[in-house]
Parts: C-alpha cells; structure tokens; sequence
C-alpha cells in the first residue's frame, strides 16, 4: 500500500528528528496536529515500522541477565549435602565477626586482619568471595582451631572440600566475566560474544566429566546461558534458529559480532 502524501510528510520529519542532534531539532515540529489529522491506521503502522528501524537500538544489559543465568544455577544449591557445607561455611563466618575470642584465635594462625567475608542477597559474587575465602584457608590449620576452639561440627570434611573447591570453581568464570564486561577504560560490548561462548565451552567441558559434586547446578547454569542467550548462539550458529520461539533474542542483534570482529584483543586471541 502506498502512503498518503500527510504520511510521507510525517514519515519525512520523524527521521529528521530521529537523525539530528537534540540541539538542532525543533521539539515542536512532530506536534502540529494538521500533519495527523487525515493519517489512518495502516499508515500508522507504517510509520511505527520507520521509527523502529531508524531509532537508536537499546541493548540488554549484558551484566544483568548473566546474573539471572547465575541465580538459576544457585536456586539448584538445596540438596542436603550441599546446604550442609553451606551452613557450616556460614557458621564458620559468624564465628569471626560475632566472637571476639574466636577471632583472636583465627588471627593468630591466618594473620592478624584477615577475616571471611559475609554473604549480601544482592550480590550473588558475595556468595563466590564468602566461599573461595574458605576454600583458600588451609584446611589442616582450620581444623586444628576449630578443634581447639570446642567447635569440631564446623569441620569441613574431605568430601565437603572437594565439593566446595568444585562449587568454587565453577562460579569463577561467572565472574571473571561479569568483571570483564563492567570496565570503564575499553569498549566492552566487543567482550559479549567472546564472553558467552567461552562460559558456553566451560560448562560443556564440566558436563563431559570435570563436575563430580555439581552435575546439576552446571547443568541448570548451560541451560539458562543458552535460553536467556539464545539470539546470540543462533547467530554465531552455535544452535539452530528458532524464530517461531517466544524467548528473548535480544543478544541476536548483529552488533555483537561486528563488535567482536573491530576488537584489536578479540583479533589477536
């Protein structure tokens, strides 16, 4: 169908506004009531059509959903064994902060100053900091404290190490790319792709053999990279296309790639 000649007009002046710059525009031109009066419905679709192709594309933001794709894989932290670990981990930091005995005593074998960092409900790398702090105490010492401290429940056991240094593990690449794509001296739009399908290796390989404690939290993790990330693994053809699908495609934009491409470190890797 061919647009009317008030809907070329307006058309006309909708990509003038969208195209100059805010000091150059006249904010008032698109209000004259004379150049929507004999528009009908067709040529209203029309016109939204234009605007959508020529505005400035929003992007997602990258570091919000790997956060969703993140707290699924926590939500699969309820089995007994591993809310054990986690209680005791817990316990164990609330012994530092709340005890000033205990933490005189854990001074005296760390290092006068260290201590275990809390866990905060807004910031699931907070879990990763809280468990890797544990992780990289020596265990032998720790217990020896604990021990000696009448608190032998809190021990970790070789089992229950394994299966924090694995969780550890895990949840590191997680953040290593959610610092990497939060800089402020480098365009980080160019690290998305290469972001995504090295988490996307990752978990394949700790899916083939390399997870032994949790199979199914990295298992909750690849299925939630590769649905809230779906657009961008269609585009790099890692899986098919499914444009009849309801989920988000947002990562689909070709922007990413081309990104990736102008990126001096991606080109180099």
């Amino acid at each position: 169908m061919c647009c009317s000649e008030s809907t070329t007009q307006v058309v006309a002046l909708v990509l003038q506004r969208v195209s100059c710059t805010l000091d150059e525009a006249d904010d008032g031109v698109l209000n004259d009531d004379t150049l929507w009066s004999h528009i009908n419905n067709d040529d209203a679709v029309d016109i939204n059509q234009v605007i959508d192709r020529h505005c400035i594309m929003r992007l997602a933001c990258f570091c919000h959903t790997l956060q969703l794709v993140i707290k699924d894989g926590l939500l699969k932290l309820n089995t007994p064994p591993i809310r054990s670990l986690t209680a005791k981990c817990s316990k164990l930091c609330n012994k530092v902060h709340q005890s000033a005995l205990f933490c005189d005593a854990f001074e005296s074998i760390f290092g006068v100053g260290r201590s275990l960092p809390k866990t905060n409900d807004t910031r699931w790398n907070s879990i990763l900091n809280h468990l890797s702090s544990i992780a990289n105490l020596d265990q032998a010492q720790l217990g020896n404290l604990l021990r000696d401290q009448n608190q032998s429940s809190l021990i970790i056991t070789t089992k229950e190490f394994a299966m924090l240094t694995e969780l550890v593990d895990l949840l590191q690449p997680f953040a290593e790319a959610t610092d990497l794509t939060q800089g402020e001296s480098y365009a980080t739009v160019s690290c998305v792709v290469p972001c995504v399908v090295a988490l996307d290796n990752f978990l394949i390989n700790m899916l083939n053999g390399r997870a032994v404690h949790h199979v199914i939290i990295a298992r909750a993790l690849h299925e939630s990279l590769r649905r809230r990330f779906r657009g961008l693994f269609e585009r790099v053809q890692i899986l098919p296309s499914q444009t009849s699908s309801s989920d988000d495609f947002t990562y689909n934009a070709m922007l990413y790639l081309i990104a990736t491409f102008l990126d001096a470190k991606s080109a180099m890797a």
